[in-house]
This record gives structure tokens, sequence and C-alpha cells, in this order.
């Protein structure tokens, strides 16, 4: 009687349907645990299986992280990082670790980019190149992504590596198109350059040339200076030659009158030598009474007149 108390006061205090629940959790755990036993064995054989030693355990959290992981990848605040984050925090394989550890590069040197970008206002396309590099490791690595269900998160990367591929492009085209541009401004510079240097030189020799000009110039105008002078003084001296031939005449002219003078006086003298003192005297009266005198003059000549008479 005790026994058969005892029996059902065992089955009471055990739950048959919390056991079923829990067998079938520890079968589905272990159906999954076995899947991915299979899946690592055939992946990696004997190190899939090592492998599946000392991850099995984290399996149902690993799904989880995965999920949460995928869920905060819609999101505009996700960070590249987080996947390295959320992958680094399990037992992974060295390969996936590494592919894991893409995510982090990539996004660091994104930080960097970011930076340089925002803060020094300089397009870094060398560092965007090594962006693009990791980035494309990511968006071609599909064996991984299907590994861990992590399709849409490539995706999203494989947009990324798109745009900022685009990005690169159109910086370089604008970089392609500012150098020749550059160029051209170069070319123009130079030309402007060599036109200026053409016009220095045309300027120089024109100058030059109105030098030369001048002097030429100044040569002929000496010339006709110094023959200005010449036929000044050519003319100076046949004026000197008029004016002496002239004085000359002149002289001559006055030494004829001078010589006839002298021939009359004479002649008068010799006239007047053969005049009577009375004659003398009568003549001289008359002319006197002719003459235009002051009373001074004639008191003179009057006296003068007298004195002859007086002597006679």
């Amino acid at each position: 009687m005790k026994a058969k108390q005892d029996v059902i006061s065992v089955t009471k205090s055990f739950d048959f349907d919390q056991l079923k629940t829990r067998s079938a959790e520890l079968s589905k755990s272990w159906k999954k645990k076995l899947g991915y036993l299979s899946e690592s064995v055939s992946r990696d054989g004997l190190g899939g299986a090592s492998h599946w030693l000392k991850s099995h355990h984290q399996i149902e959290a690993f799904e989880e992280a995965i999920n949460e992981l995928t869920v905060a990848s819609e999101s505009d605040e996700f960070a590249l990082l987080q996947v390295e984050t959320t992958l680094s925090s399990f037992v992974l394989p060295e390969e996936d670790r590494a592919q894991a550890e893409w995510y982090g590069a990539a996004h660091r040197l994104l930080l960097q980019f970011e930076k340089s970008l925002v803060e020094e206002h300089y397009f870094d396309a060398k560092l965007l190149q090594s962006i693009l590099n990791e980035l494309k490791f990511i968006s071609q690595s599909n064996e991984f992504h299907h590994q861990y269900r992590l399709q849409s998160i490539q995706e999203k990367v494989t947009k990324m590596y798109q745009a900022l591929q685009q990005s690169l492009a159109d910086y370089k085209t604008i970089e392609k198109e500012k150098l020749a541009q550059k160029a051209e401004e170069d070319k123009l510079k130079l030309a402007q350059v060599e036109n200026e240097k053409a016009q220095a030189e045309a300027k120089k020799k024109m100058m030059e040339s109105v030098k030369i000009k001048e002097k030429r110039l100044a040569i002929i105008e000496e010339k006709k200076r110094l023959l200005a002078v010449k036929e000044i003084a050519e003319k100076n001296i046949e004026q000197e030659q008029q004016q002496a031939e002239i004085q000359a005449k002149q002289a001559e002219v006055n030494r004829q009158a001078k010589l006839q003078e002298a021939y009359v006086d004479l002649q008068l003298e010799e006239k007047v030598a053969n005049w009577e003192i009375s004659e003398f005297i009568d003549k001289f009266n008359k002319r006197l009474n002719n003459v235009s005198l002051d009373e001074n003059q004639k008191q003179l000549l009057a006296a003068f007149s007298e004195a002859i008479r007086a002597k006679s």
C-alpha cells in the first residue's frame, strides 16, 4: 500500500508534459548540432569535426546573434564593425574569422576617409581604393555569407562598394578634367609668356630701329646744320667780299671825288691867284649877300672883307 502511494507521489511530482517539451527541445537542439556537425565535417573534414567540438555549445546563441545582426543591418546607423564584433564573440574557423575581420578593416578605413573628407576637406583617393579592396573581398565572399546567413549584409556591402567605386571613378574623371584644364591653362600661360616675349623682342627691335633712325636723322640734321653753317659762312664771306668791293669802289669814288675836288680847288686857286684884290672882294661880297648866314657869320665875314681892303 505504501509503495503504491510512493509511486503515485513520484508520478504527481514529475510533469510528463514538461519532460516531453524538454525532450523535444533537446531533440531539436541536438538535431541542429548534428546538422551543424554534418556541415562542419562536409566543409573541413576532421578540422570541421574539431571545430564542432569547440563550438557546438554556442549554436543557439550564435543563431540569435546572427538574427539580431541581420535586423540591425537594416538601420541607417548600422556599422560594418558590428559584423566583426558579433562574429568575434564566437568560436569560428580561422578562415571565417579572417573574413569577419574584413568588416572591421573596412569600417576603420571608412572612418579615416570620412575624417579626411569632413575635417580636412581632402578626398583621399588612395585610402578610398584601400576601402574598395576590402569591400570587394566582402562582396565576393559568397560562401562565407551563405554559411552564416549574412547575404542581406553582403548585398548592402556590395551596393556600398558599387557606390564608392562610382564615386572614385567620378573623382578620377573630375581630376582628369582638372588636369586637362590645368594643362590647357598652362599651355595658354606658356603661349601668353611666349607672346609677351615676342612682343618684348619686337618692341626691343623697334626701339633699336627707332634709335638707328634717330641716329640717322641726327646725322642728317647735323649735316644740314653744318651745310647751313657753311652756306652762312660762305654767304657772309660773299657779303664781306661784296661789302669790301663796295667799300673799295666807294673809296675809289671818294678818291676820285677828292682828286676832282683837289683839281677844282687847284684850278680855283690858279684862277683866284689871277684875280685882283678888288675883284676878289667884289665876288666875295656878292657871294656873301647870296649865302644865308646868321648875323654873327655875316659880321665875321664883313670884318674879314674890311681887313683885306685895308691891306690892299
